[in-house]
């Protein structure tokens, strides 16, 4: 193997144009219940954000059928199958996740823990408490 650094604009017009046998990328961000389908139908293969080219027909059905499922059990039991299905086909190679600890000081309040993180536009800190006017 042969690692060539790009500069970062270069590094995204060889992914964007599928120019690479293999790539190292790092996924970032609040997923709660991300709907997978940009990164992985078959339709975003060409120019959207399926940068391998995972073609599946089980696992296209699968999206689009879960986009229209209001019943969270059911929509669980689809990406269940679908997540079973990128561990069969192995697209990507999943590396590691870093783990997060978050902390806040006791004087904000407002501060509800989600499946995703924190979401600060939520805080507030009571007038007496505060230190910066």
């Amino acid at each position: 193997m042969t690692i060539r650094p790009l500069e970062w604009a270069t590094f995204l017009e060889s992914v964007d144009s599928r120019n690479y046998d293999a790539v190292i990328l790092g996924w970032s961000g609040p997923i709660i219940e991300g709907d997978p389908y940009q990164v992985w139908h078959s339709s975003q293969a060409e120019k959207g954000s399926n940068f391998v080219g995972f073609r599946d027909q089980e696992a296209d059905r699968i999206m689009e059928k879960a986009r229209l499922e209001f019943d969270q059990e059911k929509r669980n039991e689809l990406y269940h199958r679908f997540h079973a299905i990128l561990h069969e086909e192995q697209p990507y190679t999943f590396l590691f996740c870093t783990a997060s600890l978050q902390t806040v000081d006791k004087r904000f309040g407002g501060i509800r823990l989600y499946r995703g993180g924190l979401d600060s536009r939520e805080w507030w800190v009571p007038a007496d408490l505060q230190r910066y006017p």
